[in-house]
């Protein structure tokens, strides 16, 4: 008897541990499209010229850890396009994307410490 308890405690952990990984995997699925989506929405937006909602999709993918999001709102606020220009925010943003080895990112945030 009490064998077959612990063999169904066991089985019972095992299977709620699997429902857990198999939860996260989709989770962290779903959050990656959607952190995509909001980077190409801001492609988009970028192509079409208009930057404050180009700023506004690269934020929320920038804030969910995307690279090419944080260069491209490094940018932004480098240029002052659809933002009010702001070199710290600029910093900011490309040390986010260049910590991620993102080499652009990289290349401009070294430009912005050698110009000052």
């Amino acid at each position: 008897m009490q064998k077959s308890l612990r063999r169904f405690f066991l089985i019972r952990a095992i299977f709620l541990g699997l429902l857990t990984v198999v939860g996260s995997v989709f989770w962290y699925a779903k959050i990656a499209a959607e952190t995509e989506w909001n980077f190409s929405n801001g492609m988009n937006y970028y192509n079409k010229e208009e930057y404050v909602e180009t700023a506004q999709w690269f934020r929320k993918a920038a804030e969910q850890g995307h690279a090419q999001a944080q260069y491209h709102l490094g940018r932004l606020y480098d240029s002052g396009k659809g933002v009010i220009e702001d070199n710290q925010q600029a910093v900011n943003w490309y040390r986010k994307a260049a910590e991620q080895g993102l080499a652009q990112a990289q290349y401009h945030l070294g430009r912005m410490y050698d110009s000052g």
